[in-house]
């Protein structure tokens, strides 16, 4: 039945196109079954065979098996039932009549007589109905007869398909056939083939010899076409070559009225579960650009040639910064800010592992990336944590270098070093390698199982190697940093009388954290980053943690289910090294504040299932600043879930920085809505409080079948950013049967 799906399709909506299967599912590293699996699969001769009945008689010289009676033959996970069967184990041979039923992980079928030869793998079946599983939907099938001639050949009379979990009568569609002499892997002759839409047949086949693929086959795939504001019309034809077992490739050739024709190459490949990649090459001359050739490479790939040994490489790179922009998608997306290429060696051992990394930036929101500092290589050696003999001491470290390198120091650094007066000049440097050291040791001490202390030291040593200084090209740094983190947990169960709510749990986290860090002597070392220069630390921090945790009983499956309900928490802390700081008099109302934000985090999650709820999820957290008596950050989301999947939600964003002025500020809402059991209305949208508009909205409608074998949807999207844009999508998917879209 597959395969009418397929034929039908070819000749209804593809025609002058060859066939290819080429989807996510089909790529070389999934695994391809046929869609009849079972006359495949079942009861093979090499695999033991246990035989439950009300009666079984056997011939041991002819080696003869015949059952009556709840007969149930079991072999691995396959299991068929049916009233009599009859096993002849000398000629592999197999009889099964009456209700017979076959039951596999990939599905089932029911018949009322199948008669399987074990040795030539045939078997004829009467009046199947066959449910096959697969990850992208569930195929529903049935044929007055079903003869399986060979081990890939099948021959089918009188039979339907459809992913439409009914009847034939009431089906959204369906795919008939009176006759079809299928290979898979080869050709299908198919006679007298019809597609039912609601009962009503809307093409016709009388006959035809087509693919019958059931893996990659070479190809052209669905076109793709739309329309944009700044592209003009678009047409995207892609052909898929399915190279050999191991490797495929898809050739997209994308016309645009205003920019020209961009040709894309993805090529994919599986050598094993060890080693697999895929490779992305796209390549246009513009002519709204003037007639600029651009360009987008990525290549990512993962090889694990022994089993503590990885190697993982990720390319990303572009003409040009607009790139992510005109064409999101092909390599990063379109509100990046920068672009980033990596390539990873990691070992694993016992006690440590280690990570090599060559990391590259492209900074989309500066024209010359010369200024960019990128990180040739970046190396981390981390051991586990150890204990030292019977002491309740443990010891870890950690080792970390960096090779920076750019081309170029900008004139901005340059005058900044002159205004510092440094005595080693361009302290932002081109080059330059940085070691650091981290010994750190640690004693967890439980206190009875009432509560634990842990005191620890972290030691830090750094050094450069600075090959572009005229003077001192070895600096260093040496600090520590020491502490303690105190910690105890209080909790009581409520025991309550409802039928469904059992208990409530309840319980108290107070904790208390010292940590202290001298301030180094750094003044003379180079900025590659934020890690070059560390202030001193001396805070106190504390916080409180409340949860509760709610047990409910599942009359029906009777079970047992705990979630948590709530989760709030309140922290807050002194910096004493704020306290202690000396006033800078050439900031005018330089004043100290060593007392930190107070700090609230709540979440609440639950599952009401009853008066239209299902769900509700709320979650906040909340920095407040006394000394400017504001909230300096503030982000809450609100979700709620009806029973029938109507939803609506709201999430504000707000966020200081330390200058004082307002970095974000946006309210963003979302809603969907059944307006009957076939439409679906959805929304979203996000407002920025500080540009004042509008700068995403989509309206949302779809068409399904009551079924969950079609679906149909519209979406409307205006962008504002980074430039004013409006996208129509439109999605048709009959599930298992086609599935097609195009943006305008």
């Amino acid at each position: 039945m597959n395969v009418v799906r397929r034929l039908v399709l070819l000749l209804f909506l593809l025609p002058g196109l060859a066939w290819a299967q080429a989807s996510t599912a089909d790529s070389p590293s999934s695994t391809q079954r046929s869609i009849t699996p079972f006359l495949r699969d079942v009861l093979a001769s090499d695999i033991p065979i246990t035989m439950e009945a009300d009666r079984i008689d056997f011939d041991g010289d002819k080696e003869f098996y015949e059952a009556s009676g709840n007969v149930v033959l079991i072999q691995g996970e396959h299991r068929l039932h049916g009233d009599r069967m009859t096993l002849d184990v000398t000629a592999g041979h197999l009889i099964a009549a009456g209700n017979v039923h076959f039951v596999a992980p990939e599905g089932e079928f029911r018949a009322q007589h199948i008669e399987v030869d074990l040795r030539q793998e045939t078997a004829v079946i009467a009046r199947a109905e066959f449910i096959v599983r697969r990850e992208e939907a569930t195929y529903f099938m049935r044929g007055r007869r079903i003869e399986k001639i060979g081990p890939e050949r099948y021959v089918i009379e009188e039979g339907h398909y459809t992913t439409c979990d009914c009847g034939p009568e009431e089906a959204d569609w369906m795919v008939t056939a009176e006759y079809i002499d299928v290979t898979f892997d080869g050709y299908a002759v198919v006679k007298r083939g019809r597609i039912y839409m609601q009962g009503l047949a809307v093409a016709y086949v009388p006959y035809g010899v087509f693919p019958a693929k059931v893996n990659r086959s070479t190809g052209f795939l669905w076109p793709m076409t739309g329309w944009a504001s700044d592209d003009g019309y678009r047409i995207g034809i892609p052909f898929y070559w399915n190279i050999d077992r191991h490797t495929d490739a898809t050739i997209d050739t994308d016309w645009y009225e205003n920019r020209g024709t961009k040709i894309g190459i993805e090529h994919r490949y599986l050598y094993g579960r060890n080693w697999f990649g895929e490779s992305n090459v796209d390549v246009i001359q513009d002519r709204s650009e003037g007639d600029r050739i651009r360009w987008a490479v990525s290549q990512e790939q993962h090889f694990n040639p022994t089993k503590r040994l990885f190697f993982r490489n990720k390319i990303n790179l572009i003409s040009d910064n607009e790139y992510v922009n005109d064409f999101p998608g092909d390599v990063g997306g379109r509100y990046d800010s920068f672009v980033r290429s990596d390539f990873i060696i990691n070992n694993l051992w016992e006690d440590y592992d280690l990570n090599i990394a060559v990391q590259h930036y492209d900074d989309l929101e500066n024209d010359d990336n010369s200024y960019t500092f990128q990180r040739y290589p970046a190396l981390l050696v981390d051991a586990i944590s150890c204990r030292i003999g019977a002491l309740p001491l443990h010891y870890r470290v950690r080792l970390q270098g960096t090779n920076f390198y750019r081309p170029k120091i900008s004139e901005e650094e340059r005058a900044l070093d002159a205004a510092e007066g440094s005595l080693h000049p361009y302290r932002y440097l081109t080059e330059g390698r940085r070691v650091s050291l981290y010994p750190e040791l640690f004693a967890p001490l439980n206190f009875k199982q009432v509560a634990t202390l842990t005191p620890y030291v972290v030691g830090e040593g750094t050094f450069y190697q600075l090959d572009d200084r005229s003077e001192d090209r070895t600096p260093g740094r040496g600090t520590a940093e020491s502490g303690a983190h105190l910690f105890t947990r209080f909790e009581r169960v409520f025991p309550t009388r409802y039928p469904r709510l059992r208990a409530l749990k309840h319980q108290i986290e107070p904790a208390v954290q010292y940590r202290y860090r001298d301030e180094p002597d750094q003044d003379e070392l180079p900025i590659f980053d934020g890690e070059d220069r560390l202030l001193r630390v001396s805070e106190l921090s504390y916080g409180l943690t409340n949860r509760l945790f709610m047990r409910l009983f599942n009359a029906r499956a009777k079970r047992f289910h705990s979630f948590e309900v709530t989760d709030l928490r309140v922290l807050h802390g002194y910096d004493f090294a704020e306290a202690e700081r000396r006033l800078d008099l050439e900031i005018p109302d330089d004043e100290r504040r060593p007392w930190l934000p107070w700090t609230v985090e709540w979440e609440t999650s639950a599952e009401v299932g009853r008066y239209y709820l299902d769900d509700v999820l709320v979650r906040a957290d909340v920095d407040y600043d006394t000394y400017l008596d504001e909230v300096s950050r503030f982000n809450v989301l609100t979700a709620l879930d009806s029973v029938r999947d109507d939803a609506i939600g709201v999430e504000y964003r707000y966020l200081v920085n330390e200058a004082g002025r307002v970095d974000i500020q946006y309210l963003s809402g979302m809603a969907r809505y059944h307006v009957v059991d076939f439409i679906t209305l959805d929304y979203l949208t996000r407002y920025s409080f500080l540009d004042s508009f509008f700068v995403e909205t989509r309206y949302g409608i779809e068409f399904h079948s009551l079924q969950d074998c079609w679906h149909l949807r519209l979406n409307i999207e205006q962008r504002e950013l980074p430039e004013k844009e409006t996208v129509y999508l439109l999605l048709a998917d009959f599930t298992g049967l086609v599935r097609v879209g195009t943006a305008f």
